[in-house]
């Protein structure tokens, strides 16, 4: 039986949390402005706020590390009451283990803050992992509910902010910063300098080489910056990838919406080299038609099949050839 004492704690603990999970990396003043929105959100519903910032690292979208993040997040916003602030980990990478943590909390209703289609996202991937048990584990809220709490802002996004650290333009990247870190110049320094570390001058993506098969191959373990989930590509489409997660889910990104976390090895010469002729050649052929080339040889690829025994091969290869003669009659 629980002490009287139990009962008082256990009472006095906030049943509602309101999530905002995101990458802020780095974090600007339109990440104050949804940080803001939701602590406003919490404190109406008399809810605790948990900023989680994603734990992601890379050059080219997502400069700053974990431990950098949390301490620039922690001067940002670190002044709000009744508000915890973390980041992700490889071992609780997404919004479904924050899920699961907030349910171990005794949370009976969790809000979903964030701009209008994330938030959307993770409302409807939290709803249907409600009470089912996977390998995020286990929660079960008696309500799930989303709120916006604003859009992008064209101009002082993480993206670009990146490309004032690129340019070398500190007085723009300062002025675009939450007003805590804005009103301090060596954190706004620190902030500039950690991007800038973590940064290498990468070229935007290049779909002409995704369609090549030279990134983002099947088998490549990608992150999305959406939803935290990191899972393997199963299928290429000409603008978009399938990540399968789980058995249970897989969900289709943008290429531009995923970032590597480890590329698959190149298939075999052998069966990219007729692709790789097709798209020298056949400029105008759909891209629909192009992306489910691709799809189909590199699957073949990734099993380790032999072209010259296996007869799917054959057929593919057959009809891209055919097309690159149809191609060329147009061109005559």
């Amino acid at each position: 039986m629980k002490s009287f004492k139990q009962v008082l704690v256990e009472t006095a603990k906030p049943r509602s949390r309101v999530l905002l999970f995101g990458r802020m990396n780095p974090p600007t003043r339109g990440h104050e402005e949804n940080v803001l929105n939701a602590h406003a959100l919490a404190q109406k519903h008399g809810a605790e706020l948990s900023i989680v910032g994603s734990h992601t690292q890379d050059a080219n979208k997502n400069p700053l590390n974990s431990k950098q993040k949390l301490r620039h997040l922690k001067r940002a916003f670190g002044h709000l009451p009744n508000t915890s602030i973390s980041t992700s980990s490889p071992e609780q990478p997404n919004i479904l283990n924050q899920a699961t943590a907030a349910h171990k909390a005794g949370i009976k209703h969790l809000i979903i803050a964030g701009g209008g289609d994330r938030a959307a996202g993770h409302l409807k991937l939290l709803r249907q992992y409600n009470g089912v048990k996977s390998t995020h584990g286990f929660y079960k809220f008696d309500k799930i509910s989303g709120v916006n709490t604003g859009e992008r802002k064209e101009g002082i996004s993480g993206t670009d902010m990146r490309k004032h650290v690129k340019a070398g333009n500190f007085d723009k990247f300062k002025a675009n910063l939450p007003s805590k870190i804005a009103a301090n110049e060596n954190h706004s320094r620190e902030l500039y300098h950690d991007v800038l570390s973590g940064m290498t001058h990468k070229d935007d993506f290049d779909r002409e080489s995704y369609l090549r098969g030279q990134n983002l191959r099947l088998g490549t373990i990608v992150e999305d910056a959406q939803t935290g989930f990191t899972g393997r590509i199963v299928y290429r489409g000409p603008t978009y990838v399938t990540v399968q997660v789980n058995e249970d889910l897989s969900f289709k990104r943008w290429i531009k919406d995923v970032d590597v976390i480890a590329e698959a090895p190149e298939p075999p010469v052998a069966l990219i080299n007729p692709f790789r002729s097709f798209l020298a050649h056949a400029q105008g052929v759909r891209d629909d038609e192009t992306g489910a080339e691709i799809a189909a040889q590199n699957k073949l690829a990734l099993a380790g099949i032999d072209p010259k025994v296996d007869p799917r091969i054959t057929q593919n290869h057959v009809a891209t050839m055919r097309k690159i003669r149809n191609f060329r009659k147009m061109e005559d």
